[in-house]
């Protein structure tokens, strides 16, 4: 698709652009076309990566996952109640999610493995146990 429309974006980072400007002269191109060639590498990398890891999670397990691409936050009551309908599950984050303090050993029992690439915030109390139920790629605070 080549049709040619001017667009202003708020908030650019004027170092990053310029740096992208740099790059953009020395490889003998104009900005746009280094941008354009930037946001499709972006949008393959992310359309690929995520649909490839929801199919091959969903593929390689006979467990049932519970997916988080946005900010969720997980009680006691919510782990157990999911186990009573689907038995030992997989939690599978790619965004913000929290583990409520009345999550227990007997709750993190009822879930197989967590699956973390974004943000996991857990209690103090419990955070030993939930790194060894973790496959690690993202962040996990305590509070």
């Amino acid at each position: 698709m080549s049709t040619k429309k001017l667009v202003g974006i708020r908030g650019l980072d004027m170092n990053t652009y310029g740096q992208m400007f740099a790059l953009a002269k020395s490889r003998g191109q104009n900005i746009s076309q280094l941008v354009n060639e930037s946001m499709k590498l972006y949008l393959e990398k992310i359309s690929g990566t995520e649909v490839e890891k929801f199919e091959e999670s969903k593929k390689n397990s006979d467990l049932d996952p519970v997916f988080n691409f946005g900010k969720l936050s997980f009680s006691k009551v919510d782990i157990t109640g999911i186990f009573k309908k689907v038995g030992k599950f997989i939690i599978e984050n790619q965004g913000e999610l929290t583990l409520e303090p009345d999550i227990d050993e007997e709750a993190l029992d009822c879930v197989e493995e967590i699956v973390n690439r974004g943000t996991l915030n857990v209690s103090k109390s419990i955070h030993y146990l939930v790194v060894l139920k973790t496959k690690l790629t993202g962040t996990v605070g305590k509070y």
